[in-house]
């Protein structure tokens, strides 16, 4: 069932499924291990969190399946790069002839935890991005033959990690008038930001996706890129709510290509949030939500070419594949965040009892080691692993 916001519309995608107790917990120590075997996180930092366990699905995981949007007629519209419209289903045979679940399922292998009971059910993932009113994933428009708007795709993408969580979808980079100096635009889009994310958070959302940025590349003649940060620190300090420290924020990295004006494509030197965020933390000036980065690598696992780096803000940076439909096809970091944003789901599903910092700090220390051995600047913790994050500790249970 959608959902029509009349200011700042969003949708909103609800899934009913009957529910099961079940209890746990535990302790321990479980190493983590890098992909080449060797122990590189402080995983003690997770051995004291509460490990209660939530609710599982009880969905079968066919039913599972079916509340995937790839499996829903019904819901579903993508668009092919033609304009030719292309109900999901169709789009996803095409794409992928011969595999059960989205490309986005696969590569983090969600579907292990769906076999578990987390789904991401009773969990809400909001979304701040680009919508088009009226052409929206679940709402067909037979006169309007344009591509997918890039909030539905990246909706689609948690979709495919959790698929039984709730989305609540908020136009915010579409309604910023881009006829306007720079710095009006970072004020505009953050009073935007706020005002939707506090809406969400009295939603009950506890995770927001941001696959959107404010990039040193988009910096205009009228602006610098330290009057920028200096903007947007006034901003943050003169914005007077306290988010819930159970939620979380992810934000896509953002995308660079050579040649484009940033000193190099470490995080803090091409996207203003991050160099805001990191000027604050140096001057002992505390963040008021939990957030954290998500950067692109290749078939590979290796940081894909386009992909903005973890820099300085290595602590709080993660990788994971970026496809859309299939292999190659999504070749952003907006199609990234969203593959975290669904783990994380996932996790509040299973611990409720963790917060917002507590979760990043599980998704951070489960990941698998990339490039260097330890946290690096290319890709912060390393790749996502669903499997490890859902049993971070010795004795807990699938």
């Amino acid at each position: 069932m959608f959902a029509y916001h009349p200011l700042r519309w969003h949708l909103l995608l609800i899934m009913c499924f009957f529910l099961s107790s079940c209890g746990g917990g535990g302790g321990g120590s479980n190493p983590v291990t890098s992909s080449s075997g060797n122990t590189v996180y402080d995983e003690t930092v997770l051995d004291d969190l509460d490990y209660t366990q939530g609710t599982p699905s009880t969905s079968s995981l066919s039913d599972t399946a079916s509340s995937l949007l790839v499996n829903d007629t019904s819901k579903s519209i993508l668009r092919d790069n033609t304009a030719a419209s292309l109900p999901i289903t169709i789009a996803h045979s095409l794409y992928n002839a011969g595999f059960e679940y989205p490309i986005a399922t696969r590569d983090t292998n969600a579907s292990q935890a769906w076999q578990d009971g987390w789904t991401g059910l009773a969990q809400i993932i909001g979304f701040l991005d680009e919508f088009d009113e009226g052409d929206a994933v679940g709402l067909v428009n037979s006169d309007d033959n344009t591509n997918d708007s890039h909030g539905e795709k990246v909706s689609f993408i948690a979709n495919s990690v959790a698929p039984e969580a709730e989305l609540i979808w908020y136009n915010v980079v579409g309604q910023t008038d881009t006829n306007q100096s720079q710095a009006a635009i970072i004020e505009d889009r953050f009073n935007l930001t706020e005002d939707d994310s506090i809406e969400l958070e009295n939603s009950g959302a506890l995770i927001i996706n941001n696959s959107w940025n404010t990039l040193r590349k988009d910096i205009t003649s009228d602006s610098t890129w330290e009057n920028e940060i200096a903007i947007l620190q006034n901003l943050l300090a003169n914005q007077n709510h306290s988010y819930s420290d159970e939620m979380l924020f992810v934000y896509s990295a953002g995308n660079l290509i050579p040649g484009e004006p940033c000193p190099s494509k470490k995080l803090e030197e091409c996207d203003v949030t991050a160099a805001t965020i990191l000027e604050n933390r140096n001057m002992g000036i505390d963040d008021n939500r939990v957030r954290m980065w998500v950067g692109s690598v290749d078939s590979n696992n290796v940081i894909a070419s386009y992909s903005i780096e973890a820099g300085e803000m290595a602590n709080d940076f993660l990788t994971a594949h970026d496809d859309l439909l299939s292999s190659g096809d999504g070749e952003g970091t907006s199609y990234a965040a969203p593959r975290v944003s669904g783990a994380a789901a996932l996790l509040n599903q299973k611990f409720p009892n963790l917060k917002g910092n507590d979760i990043k700090d599980v998704l951070l220390q489960t990941a698998d080691d990339l490039g260097a051995t330890g946290v690096d600047d290319i890709y912060g913790y390393g790749l996502l692993n669903i499997n490890n994050a859902k049993s971070p500790v010795g004795t807990l249970s699938p």
